[in-house]
């Protein structure tokens, strides 16, 4: 890694894209966990977050896409790096520190569609309904810039997670499919909607 790692960041979470959209290959990445995906994002980019979390990169959020690449390091690399662990989800906060101060100032709208769908993750992820409800009218307010075609489709797609991400934090205040990995007990409501097959979003 060197001073281009930002980049690396980004071209390898979003390979060619065409048309603001990734290609299928990187979305079946994206949703389809694999071990093999794990360890080579542990190998490449562990060392990173490390460098990340200790506040060495702070440098890459005064522009949008080092931002977004810092976005990805703490919402989605992480997961993949300790993936079934607590730490999956101990970068969170961050993640959505560096959403949220990058809305304020407009550096979303910079970037393109596929770039946004996972620059308002963080929302998306976080166990707060604020929070939810911004990612569902963020979606929905990309789902009226791009009104047709494949990006329609994707930013369509993305909004109905977010409401369902929304509606789960509006019912329980938090993911009950995260409860068993962070050590949280499940209350009897949280339960039966698991046994019910509930919503569990990977991770």
């Amino acid at each position: 890694m060197n001073n281009n790692d930002d980049q690396a960041v980004l071209e390898f979470w979003f390979g060619e894209i065409s048309g603001e959209l990734a290609t299928r290959d990187k979305q079946k990445m994206w949703y389809a966990s694999s071990a093999q995906t794990d360890e080579t994002i542990r190998q490449q980019f562990g060392g990173l977050l490390q460098q990340a979390d200790e506040g060495e990169l702070e440098h890459w959020a005064y522009k949008p896409r080092g931002r977004l690449a810092l976005i990805l390091l703490f919402d989605q690399f992480s997961r993949n790096i300790y993936r079934g662990k607590p730490e999956a989800f101990a970068f969170d906060n961050k993640a959505l520190a560096l959403c949220e101060q990058g809305l304020a100032c407009g550096q979303d709208k910079q970037l393109n569609l596929v770039e946004r769908l996972f620059f308002y993750h963080p929302l998306e992820h976080a166990e707060d309904l604020q929070a939810q409800q911004q990612s569902v009218s963020l979606f929905a307010q990309l789902m009226n810039e791009y009104p047709d075609g494949p990006q329609y489709q994707a930013a369509s797609s993305a909004h109905r997670y977010a409401v369902e991400h929304s509606d789960i934090i509006q019912r329980f205040g938090r993911f009950p499919h995260r409860n068993k990995v962070l050590g949280r007990r499940c209350t009897d409501e949280e339960l039966a909607y698991l046994d019910q097959g509930g919503k569990r979003f990977g991770q």
